[in-house]
């Protein structure tokens, strides 16, 4: 699990150069439609090994060779022509939508593993459902390690095992902020498939970032959940995680009396609430695939209409497809991360009943 973890940051950061990429690449194309100079060829000669090499383009070889040419007059022995510039263009494109599939492929299963944990977790609500209706009354004081109260504490305070706070981050995880995931991609496939490939794409730049809009949560940074961790999102503003804000400031055991069968009873309640709001991320996630499914499909009958048209329409739906994925690749698919905090907050309330129940039974034992 972890490491399909790394593996799609990894393959989301290549996603991201890669959108930047393409916007060199089509300015690149468009330039090239001029004329490029000697001095400007051989430095987008240079540009284009990168790029090939990023995207594991088999002629890096040949364009090595290229470059190295003392002779770079002619732009179409070394790529930077405006044909093979075009066609470079549509083969980063092609690997772009090929790596967005692959991304969002692995948060599925990265979603599916999640899923199974809360099973798990369900799996023991029910088992210690039993053990509280056994468990004897007493008033014996129960010890909890350091780890497991800061897990569960905010600010070093556990109270009734904040569940409102809980209950606020699964909903942001499961439903509100994969939903507006959905809703960029839906918004993006639709300025696509409304775009007229006889206009430059230019003037569809601020609706392409417009479609951003829902992903711009404010306030989520000002309050703090269990664990001492805040919903943050990172330099671009539209991806969002826990992050831990402050040093952990339970520094010794928490000792407190063990609660009572009822009180016990009504924390199992509250966990199986948290539970079903994550386990909604099941169905946001259908959502964000679709609406991905959407932008492909956009992208490519895009491209299909303008095939046989010339090459004023061709490079109008190239530049739109390039905006179009280069803007996509700002945002991440994989809302996890906050559902995996989720399921690590729960279990350590598990672990906390199942210590407390024992420490129950073993002093009536004593």
């Amino acid at each position: 699990m972890r490491n399909l973890e790394l593996e799609q940051i990894h393959l989301q950061r290549k996603l991201r150069t890669l959108g930047e990429m393409l916007v060199s690449l089509e300015e690149y194309h468009t330039l090239a439609k001029h004329g490029l100079s000697k001095q400007t060829a051989a430095i987008v000669s240079q540009d284009l090994i990168r790029i090939a090499r990023h995207i594991g383009s088999e002629d890096v070889a040949s364009l090595e060779d290229a470059a190295e040419l003392e002779n770079t007059a002619s732009q179409a022995a070394s790529g930077t022509d405006s044909k093979s510039l075009g066609e470079r263009v549509m083969s980063a494109i092609k690997t772009f939508k090929e790596w967005l599939v692959k991304a969002y492929k692995m948060v599925q299963t990265q979603v599916g593993a999640l899923l199974t944990s809360f099973t798990q977790l369900r799996a023991k609500v029910d088992t210690l459902r039993g053990s509280v209706k056994s468990m004897p009354d007493t008033n014996t004081e129960v010890h909890i390690p350091t780890k497991l109260a800061q897990q569960i504490s905010i600010s070093g305070d556990m109270g009734d095992g904040h569940w409102e706070e809980l209950r606020t981050v699964a909903n942001f995880g499961a439903v509100v902020y994969p939903e507006a995931i959905g809703e960029f991609y839906q918004e993006i496939a639709a300025v696509v498939n409304h775009f007229d490939p006889t206009h430059e794409a230019d003037g569809l730049v601020e609706a392409i970032e417009n479609a951003l809009t829902p992903l711009n949560f404010s306030n989520l940074d000002i309050k703090t959940y269990p664990g001492n961790v805040m919903i943050s999102h990172d330099e671009s503003g539209y991806n969002y995680t826990m992050a831990e804000v402050e040093a952990r400031i339970v520094d010794a055991d928490v000792t407190r009396n063990v609660r009572t069968a009822g009180e016990l009873t009504v924390a199992l309640d509250q966990i199986v609430k948290v539970i079903d709001i994550a386990e909604k991320i099941e169905g946001a996630t259908a959502h964000i695939e679709t609406a991905i499914d959407k932008v492909v499909e956009a992208s490519d009958a895009l491209v299909a209409k303008v095939k046989d048209k010339d090459d004023v329409q061709k490079k109008n739906a190239s530049s739109m497809v390039t905006s179009v994925l280069a803007t996509t690749s700002k945002v991440s698919t994989n809302t996890s991360s906050i559902i995996r905090y989720l399921g690590r907050v729960l279990s350590a309330h598990l672990q906390l009943i199942d210590h407390e129940i024992k420490t129950a039974t073993n002093s009536q034992r004593a």
